[in-house]
């Protein structure tokens, strides 16, 4: 039962390790989660989901229709709100705005002088932006959109490349230029596979160095488990009369038990790194 619990917990936390890969339908729910949050002011939880979204956008296993790559630019946009970020909030606005032209913020997302709206009112006025041309092989989609010519480097975009035979490569631009693995294949050409040439970077979310410190945790926790069965142990040999040897023999069997399948958790979890092999 404990160690049930404790892997319970570790299972909670996956999203904010950013676990690999995350279907479209986990990204959209964790992004309409995080946004109910922003609109009732519940900050933590906010930050926490927001946080997961933006994990997942960067190991999507699937494309995500341009609707879901909307919200999640707005998000970004509130999350830079939240940071006081003018400049990422624009960005974010343009990636709304570029997928659908017409949206506008609510009075209560957005009041007239605020700066969320002077970001808004920013975005439009500076539209789609410049790009940079995709290079031919496999399929690019932007935004949640096959055929894609162009990758954005001004506002928020969900970039993502697929040539049929390996995992879906995905990258979240924030506005800020285009992140250093997707430029080299860019400038590299990215080669068609089917000939032996370069391959784009579809470890996205670095699935492996996720495993492993998923596996850390555990081990600390069997530690810990195993410590405090060990201290109960000694006070086994104290017991003033069975009745309390029995149940400090209980409390026994229950950590230590609780420890080893912990453990064993721990080294599946670092040996599935290993197997996985996507740093």
């Amino acid at each position: 039962m404990l160690a049930t619990s404790l892997v319970f917990l570790l299972v909670q936390a996956a999203p904010a390790l950013g676990f690999c890969p995350a279907t479209a339908a986990e990204l959209g729910s964790e992004v309409e989660a995080a946004l109910a949050a922003y609109d009732r002011w519940e900050w933590a939880e906010f930050t926490r989901l927001s946080e997961s979204a933006r994990a997942d956008l960067a190991c999507l296993s699937e494309v995500p229709p341009a609707g879901a790559a909307m919200r999640a630019h707005l998000l970004a946009a509130f999350v830079a709100a939240r940071q006081s970020d003018a400049p990422a909030m624009r960005a974010a606005f343009r990636g709304v705005l570029s997928i659908d032209e017409g949206w506008e913020p609510s009075m209560d997302q957005a009041a007239p002088g605020s700066t969320i709206r002077q970001a808004f009112d920013a975005a439009r006025e500076a539209g789609r932006g410049p790009g940079i041309p995709l290079p031919p092989g496999g399929t690019w989609v932007v935004d949640g959109k096959p055929g894609a010519t162009l990758v954005p480097t001004e506002r928020a975009a969900l970039v993502q490349f697929s040539d049929g035979r390996a995992d879906l490569a995905s990258w979240y631009l924030d506005g800020s230029g285009v992140p250093p693995d997707l430029a080299s294949h860019l400038t590299a050409g990215v080669p068609q596979t089917a000939d032996g040439g370069s391959r784009p970077d579809r470890r996205g979310g670095h699935a492996s160095r996720n495993l492993v410190i998923a596996g850390l945790g555990t081990g600390l926790l069997a530690g810990g488990a195993l410590l405090y069965a060990e201290s109960a142990r000694g006070e086994f040999v104290e017991a003033e009369d069975e009745p309390e040897a029995e149940r400090i023999e209980a409390v026994n069997h229950l950590w230590g038990y609780g420890g080893y399948s912990l453990g064993a958790a721990a080294g599946g979890l670092v040996l599935g790194a290993v197997i996985h092999g996507r740093w």
